[in-house]
């Protein structure tokens, strides 16, 4: 189980244009040197989008035209879906609104030995600029230069050797 919590940011993690963030949680598992279990693990430049990972913790907003389909410019946008992780409304540790966490179960296919966790983030998506890059309007550099993040204090690391045994 991952949970993640938004503590006093003063508004939903990712912000900004939230249609164009990419944040999500990678995780794997290991028994022994054996990978047994990922999710959300992808190359710097490939789209995050582009995997096909049933258990993919990808917190965005989606904007959809008049007719429902996905599209990728705000001025196109009719309606909108997000599972932002939310803001936080009190600082007190009393209020029972405090706590606003979020969690995922991950199946793990058996008791792994180590665990990995940490969270990723790009400012824009990378499938974003396809149909840009096909019309000749933006060179691919650009995209290329689009950086993959690792959020600070999010990679953890659970290890049975280190006495933390890891439970499902």
């Amino acid at each position: 189980v991952v949970i993640l919590d938004n503590v006093l940011a003063g508004h939903s993690f990712p912000s900004g244009a939230t249609h164009s963030r990419r944040a999500w949680v990678e995780v794997e598992a290991f028994d022994g040197g054996t990978r047994i279990f990922s999710s959300g693990v992808v190359d710097d430049r490939m789209p995050i989008t582009s995997l096909q990972d049933d258990n993919l913790w990808l917190m965005r907003s989606r904007i959809y035209d008049e007719s429902g389909t996905e599209v990728h410019f705000s001025w196109r946008a009719h309606s909108m879906e997000s599972n932002l992780l939310p803001a936080g409304v009190t600082a007190d540790p009393s209020d029972p609104r405090f706590s606003h966490a979020v969690e995922k179960s991950y199946p793990l296919p058996s008791l792994p030995s180590r665990v990995t966790m940490r969270v990723r983030m790009r400012p824009l998506g990378l499938e974003m600029f396809d149909e840009l890059i096909e019309a000749g309007d933006l060179d691919q550099a650009v995209v290329d230069a689009i950086p993959t993040l690792t959020l600070e204090g999010t990679e953890l690391s659970w290890n049975e050797e280190e006495g933390l045994g890891c439970v499902r």
